[in-house]
């Protein structure tokens, strides 16, 4: 992979600089890259060492295409450094100021039109899979990925592996007396089956992702 890196570095400083002066005059270039060495770059840009991941914000940047947007977003969540020059290279290729990873969530929820390189859906199933290869339950292949009817690259992962939160299975039940632990303006939902009375506290339900 180093080698295809090597290929694009030599003239990006200066490829940069040009886009950067062209932004200002409200023209933007597009570095010509095949589609392979395009997934290889998201791939260095999320998955890649700090070098590789340099080298590929930069050849990304410098191709100045909206579509390497998404990538740039999961690697705003999940590299540990570079954060400024993501964005940085975010506002340049779509315009939109945002400052965090969840701006930059939410911008990509109100611009479906905005659509990912074909190579997205691999890249964030790698980084799924590195997380916990259970997700590979959900997504098992790219087939389910394309007949999803929610957008791929707004699906994030929660924070835990697949069941971390734990199912709340036959919970204990208490009377309405012995519930203490609730406030009065504490929201539940009710349910009455054949004089059967129950209530479920919304906080409780929530904590549990129901």
């Amino acid at each position: 992979m180093g080698r295809i890196y090597r290929k694009f570095r030599g003239g990006l400083f200066a490829s940069l600089a040009a886009v950067l002066l062209m932004l200002t005059a409200g023209t933007l270039p597009s570095l010509a890259l095949d589609e392979e060495n395009v997934g290889n770059l998201s791939r260095a840009l999320v998955l890649g060492s700090p070098v590789e991941f340099a080298d590929a914000l930069e050849a990304l940047s410098a191709r100045g295409n909206s579509d390497a947007a998404a990538a740039m977003i999961l690697a705003l969540r999940y590299k540990t450094t570079g954060n400024t020059a993501v964005r940085d290279a975010l506002r340049m290729l779509t315009g939109h100021d945002g400052e965090d990873w969840f701006d930059w969530m939410v911008w990509q929820e109100q611009n479906p039109d905005v659509r990912p390189h074909e190579s997205f859906a691999e890249l964030k199933l790698e980084l799924f899979e590195r997380i916990d290869t259970n997700f590979l339950r959900f997504f098992p292949d790219m087939q389910t990925v394309e007949k999803m009817r929610i957008r791929f690259e707004e699906v994030t992962w929660g924070g835990v592996q697949v069941d971390g939160i734990p199912s709340l299975d036959n919970p204990t039940l208490i009377s309405a007396g012995e519930a203490d632990y609730l406030l009065d303006d504490d929201l539940v939902f009710g349910v009455e089956i054949n004089g059967d009375a129950r209530a479920y506290p919304l906080r409780i339900m929530g904590w549990h992702e129901m």
